[in-house]
Protein backbone atom coordinates (compact mmCIF):
# COMPACT_ATOMS: atom_id res chain seq x y z
CA UNK A 1 0.00 0.00 0.00
CA UNK A 2 2.98 2.32 0.16
CA UNK A 3 3.17 3.21 -3.53
CA UNK A 4 -0.52 3.85 -4.24
CA UNK A 5 -1.89 7.13 -5.56
CA UNK A 6 -3.13 7.97 -2.05
CA UNK A 7 0.43 8.44 -0.80
CA UNK A 8 1.50 10.93 -3.49
CA UNK A 9 2.39 14.40 -2.22
CA UNK A 10 -0.05 16.15 -4.59
CA UNK A 11 -2.95 14.11 -3.27
CA UNK A 12 -1.90 14.86 0.30
CA UNK A 13 -1.71 18.56 -0.56
CA UNK A 14 -5.29 18.46 -1.87
CA UNK A 15 -6.45 16.86 1.38
CA UNK A 16 -4.58 19.38 3.50
CA UNK A 17 -5.74 22.45 1.56
CA UNK A 18 -9.35 21.27 1.44
CA UNK A 19 -9.33 20.58 5.18
CA UNK A 20 -7.78 23.99 5.85
CA UNK A 21 -10.28 25.78 3.64
CA UNK A 22 -13.32 23.99 5.01
CA UNK A 23 -12.26 24.48 8.63
CA UNK A 24 -11.71 28.19 7.96
CA UNK A 25 -15.11 28.42 6.25
CA UNK A 26 -16.81 26.74 9.22
CA UNK A 27 -15.15 29.21 11.61
CA UNK A 28 -15.83 32.30 9.49
CA UNK A 29 -19.34 31.44 8.22
CA UNK A 30 -21.03 29.29 10.89
CA UNK A 31 -24.45 30.59 9.84
CA UNK A 32 -24.13 28.51 6.64
CA UNK A 33 -24.69 25.40 8.75
CA UNK A 34 -28.08 26.43 10.15
CA UNK A 35 -31.27 24.49 9.50
CA UNK A 36 -34.45 26.10 8.13
CA UNK A 37 -35.74 26.81 11.64
CA UNK A 38 -32.57 28.76 12.53
CA UNK A 39 -31.03 26.16 14.83
CA UNK A 40 -27.59 24.67 14.42
CA UNK A 41 -27.32 21.46 12.41
CA UNK A 42 -25.07 19.58 14.83
CA UNK A 43 -25.27 16.32 12.89
CA UNK A 44 -23.92 17.96 9.75
CA UNK A 45 -21.24 19.79 11.72
CA UNK A 46 -20.09 16.58 13.39
CA UNK A 47 -19.76 14.77 10.05
CA UNK A 48 -17.93 17.72 8.48
CA UNK A 49 -15.49 17.95 11.36
CA UNK A 50 -14.74 14.22 11.11
CA UNK A 51 -14.00 14.74 7.41
CA UNK A 52 -11.80 17.74 8.18
CA UNK A 53 -9.90 15.80 10.84
CA UNK A 54 -9.27 12.90 8.46
CA UNK A 55 -8.22 15.43 5.81
CA UNK A 56 -5.65 16.91 8.16
CA UNK A 57 -4.42 13.45 9.19
CA UNK A 58 -3.95 12.40 5.57
CA UNK A 59 -2.64 15.80 4.49
CA UNK A 60 0.23 15.92 6.98
CA UNK A 61 1.49 12.54 5.83
CA UNK A 62 0.30 9.98 8.34
CA UNK A 63 0.20 6.54 6.69
CA UNK A 64 -1.01 3.71 8.94
CA UNK A 65 0.24 0.19 8.31
CA UNK A 66 -3.09 -1.57 8.90
CA UNK A 67 -5.26 -1.86 5.81
CA UNK A 68 -8.50 -0.84 7.52
CA UNK A 69 -6.99 2.31 9.03
CA UNK A 70 -5.27 3.08 5.74
CA UNK A 71 -8.67 3.10 4.02
CA UNK A 72 -10.49 4.96 6.81
CA UNK A 73 -7.84 7.70 7.04
CA UNK A 74 -7.60 8.24 3.29
CA UNK A 75 -9.19 10.41 0.61
CA UNK A 76 -11.75 7.66 0.07
CA UNK A 77 -13.34 8.79 3.32
CA UNK A 78 -12.49 12.46 3.72
CA UNK A 79 -12.89 13.84 0.18
CA UNK A 80 -16.60 12.98 -0.28
CA UNK A 81 -17.39 14.36 3.18
CA UNK A 82 -15.40 17.57 2.69
CA UNK A 83 -16.63 18.21 -0.86
CA UNK A 84 -20.23 17.70 0.33
CA UNK A 85 -19.55 20.28 3.04
CA UNK A 86 -18.09 22.75 0.56
CA UNK A 87 -21.08 22.40 -1.75
CA UNK A 88 -23.56 22.57 1.13
CA UNK A 89 -22.00 25.77 2.45
CA UNK A 90 -21.81 27.27 -1.03
CA UNK A 91 -25.49 26.60 -1.78
CA UNK A 92 -26.87 27.88 1.54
Amino acid sequence: MTNSWIDKSGVRLISLLTALGLSAAILIFPNRLLMENGKSDHDLLMVLLVGVCIGFIHGVGFAPKKTLLHILLSPYTCWPIMFYGVFHMALN
